[in-house]
C-alpha cells in the first residue's frame, strides 16, 4: 500500500486553503449529471425506527463490485466531490451507492440529527447492500465527516467486518473532532467557519418547516461556531452530555488501530480544518491495514491536480477508485 504522495498541484490555485474554495467549483464533465438522472432512490428503515437514502446507479457488468459514498458535513449525495467519485466509479465498472446520511443538506426522509459519530447508519446501509446484491465486493468511501462515519464503524467492526467488505477510502476526515473544530473556529477561518454555520442553522430551519417537533425547544440564536452548534443542538439530541463528550466518544482516532479491513486514508498537511498531528498518530503507523496517502499540499477535499496528470485533475478522486479497484479485484479501465 502507499505511504507518500506524488501530488503536485498547479501554480492556481495556492495554499490549503484556494485548494478547499476551488474544488467546489471547478467545472465537471456532463457525466455527473446523467448519473443523477440514472440513479434509483430506496429508503433505509434504521434500527431507531428513522430513515436514510440511498441511490443506487447499478454497472452494466452482473457481479460487479459496489462502492458506497458518503458526503460531508451539510453536504448530500448531489455534492459535487460524491458525485465525481461516483462518476469515476461507475466507469471503472463499480455499482454506485450514494448515501443521503441524516445530516444531509436538502429533502430528507430522516428526523434524527446527523453527526459524525453515527456509524449505525453504516451498519444499515451494508445490510441493504448485502441483502440487495449478495455475494457482490464492497468498498466504502467517505469524504469529511462522512469519512469520520466509515473509520468508526470499520472500528467497530474489527475483526468481524462482512466478507463482502473489501476495502475503504477516506478523503480529508477530521479523525480527532475536537482538534478539527478547534481549527475551523480560529479566527482564520472564519469563512469557513460562517459558510458550515450558516448552512447547519438552514438545516433546523428546515426541518422545523417540515414539521420535526424535536428541533422546536432547540435555541441557536447566538450561535457562531460549530462547538457551540454542537453544544446546543447536537448533544442534547443525540445523548451525549456537552460537545466535548460528543467528540470523545464519536473521533475515530482511538479505534483505527482496530480497523482490520484494508483501508486508504488520503490527507493533505495543508488542510485547513484538520491538524495533520492526529495522522501522526502511533496506531495508524502501526495498523498494516490501513495507509495514509499524505500530501503536503491539497486543502481539504480539494487535491486539484496538474493539468496532464489525470484526466480531469481530481487527484484525490482517481487515487480513490484506484485503490478500491485493486482491492476488490476490478480489472483497469479508461476512467484513469
Amino acid at each position: 500500500m502507499p505511504t507518500a504522495a506524488e501530488f503536485h498541484p498547479p501554480a492556481w490555485p495556492k495554499g490549503g486553503m484556494g485548494q478547499t474554495i476551488w474544488a467546489n467549483y471547478a467545472p465537471r464533465s456532463d457525466d455527473l449529471r446523467r448519473l443523477q438522472a440514472t440513479s434509483r432512490p430506496r429508503i433505509l428503515a434504521t434500527p431507531d425506527g428513522d430513515h436514510i437514502r440511498v441511490h443506487w446507479n447499478e454497472a452494466g457488468t452482473p457481479g460487479a463490485a459496489i462502492l458506497v459514498l458518503l458526503h460531508g458535513l451539510t453536504g448530500c449525495a448531489q455534492s459535487p466531490q460524491v458525485l465525481g467519485l461516483a462518476a469515476k466509479g461507475l466507469a471503472a465498472g463499480f455499482a454506485i451507492v450514494r448515501a443521503d446520511l441524516r445530516n444531509a443538506l436538502g429533502e430528507t426522509p430522516s428526523i434524527g440529527v446527523g453527526h459524525a459519530g453515527r456509524s449505525e447508519d453504516i451498519h444499515t446501509i451494508l445490510d441493504h447492500v448485502t441483502v440487495r446484491a449478495p455475494g457482490r465486493a464492497i468498498a466504502l468511501a467517505g469524504y469529511s465527516l462522512g469519512g469520520n462515519v466509515v473509520l468508526k464503524a470499520l472500528g467497530e467492526l474489527a475483526d468481524q467486518p462482512p466478507p463482502e467488505l473489501t476495502a475503504a477510502v477516506t478523503i480529508s476526515v477530521p479523525i480527532d473532532l475536537s482538534a478539527a473544530c478547534t481549527a475551523i473556529d480560529d479566527e482564520g477561518n472564519w469563512i469557513f467557519r460562517r459558510y458550515f454555520v450558516t448552512r447547519l442553522k438552514r438545516i433546523v430551519e428546515r426541518r422545523r418547516r417540515e414539521g420535526r417537533g424535536r428541533y422546536d425547544g432547540i435555541d441557536l440564536r447566538g450561535v457562531e461556531s460549530i462547538r457551540e452548534f454542537d453544544g446546543r443542538l447536537v448533544a442534547p439530541l443525540c445523548g451525549f452530555d456537552s460537545a466535548e463528550d460528543y467528540y470523545r466518544r464519536s473521533s475515530a482516532l482511538p479505534i483505527i488501530g482496530d480497523i482490520r479491513v484494508p483501508t486508504l486514508l488520503i490527507q493533505a498537511a495543508d488542510d485547513p480544518f484538520i491538524p495533520f498531528t492526529a495522522y501522526e498518530s502511533a496506531s495508524i503507523a502501526a495498523n498494516p491495514a490501513v495507509a495514509l496517502l499524505a500530501t503536503q499540499n491539497g486543502g481539504h477535499a480539494g487535491f486539484w491536480g496538474r493539468r496532464g496528470v489525470d484526466a480531469d485533475r481530481f487527484w484525490a478522486e482517481h487515487r480513490a477508485i484506484e485503490f478500491c479497484r485493486q482491492q476488490a479485484g476490478q480489472a483497469p479501465t479508461a476512467a484513469g
